[in-house]
């Protein structure tokens, strides 16, 4: 008896590691260090919740964009002056706002954010799946050495 209530605590410890690294990366790897994990599960509940987190937050934002534009639709819009300026600001965006996003968005940003980012304005990409899921799988065992070799018990 006292085996099945060792398993039932260590399997709500493993969901409550995923539900933080579906919202806050940065957070979950400290939290499975404390709950006991070696690196190996450490690294896999991290990128479990992260790549499930990043699926969900994703798709959801394209139905709250949906929505978002039906209340308030978008107005045809009056060239203004200084257009040069807005166009070489979103050029920029496109050109280092993709590799950044990659780098940064798990670390600094929430995974919910950062769904939203590249749904809103980056989602043309051809392969921005593959790449994000790279990108939280690489961080979830970076996350997983920092907490194992650095985080003190």
């Amino acid at each position: 008896m006292s085996s099945l209530l060792f398993l039932t605590h260590r399997f709500y410890e493993y969901i409550y590691v995923v539900a933080i690294s579906s919202f806050k990366f940065i957070f979950a790897g400290p939290a499975a260090a404390a709950s006991g994990f070696n690196f190996w599960e450490t690294a896999l509940s991290l990128a479990i919740g992260g790549l499930a987190g990043f699926f969900i937050f994703y798709f959801f934002s394209a139905q709250l964009i949906l929505f978002f534009n039906r209340i308030f639709p978008p107005r045809p819009r009056v060239p203004k002056s200084g257009w040069m300026k807005r166009y070489r600001r979103r050029i920029a965006l496109k050109k280092f706002g993709f590799p950044l996003l990659l780098v940064v968005g798990p670390l600094l940003l929430s995974i919910p954010v950062t769904a939203f980012i590249v749904r809103r304005w980056l989602r043309n990409n051809k392969h921005i799946f593959v790449y994000f899921c790279i990108s939280i799988v690489s961080w979830a065992f970076v996350f997983g050495i920092v907490s194992r070799f650095i985080v003190v018990k």
